[in-house]
């Protein structure tokens, strides 16, 4: 079964994040640390609340970012960038 819609899409204003600044680095967004099991081996990770982090924060991992309804985990020697829109854009740090 296929489906087809046409028509003129509706006009969405993208909510955007708020910008970080040397006032709110990712530090203020870090609520604690916890031991994870990564890679084959137990290891320290940051653990972060996703609503308190801002466009332009940098995530080094091992890291978990915290929400109401998911979790995002940030492998070590990965980073997590936070873009305009409040996503998390994880590549390897090298």
């Amino acid at each position: 079964m296929r489906a087809v819609a046409q028509g003129k899409s509706a006009e969405i204003d993208a909510k955007k994040a708020t910008r970080s600044g040397s006032r709110t680095p990712v530090a203020a967004a870090k609520i604690g640390v916890s031991k994870v099991f990564m890679e084959g081996k137990d290891m320290d990770a940051n653990l972060y609340r996703s609503a308190q982090l801002k466009a332009g924060n940098k995530i080094e991992g091992p890291a978990v970012v915290l929400e109401m309804d998911s979790t995002t985990v940030i492998l070590s020697g990965h980073t997590g960038n936070v873009d305009k829109f409040g996503n998390i854009l994880i590549a390897p740090s090298a």
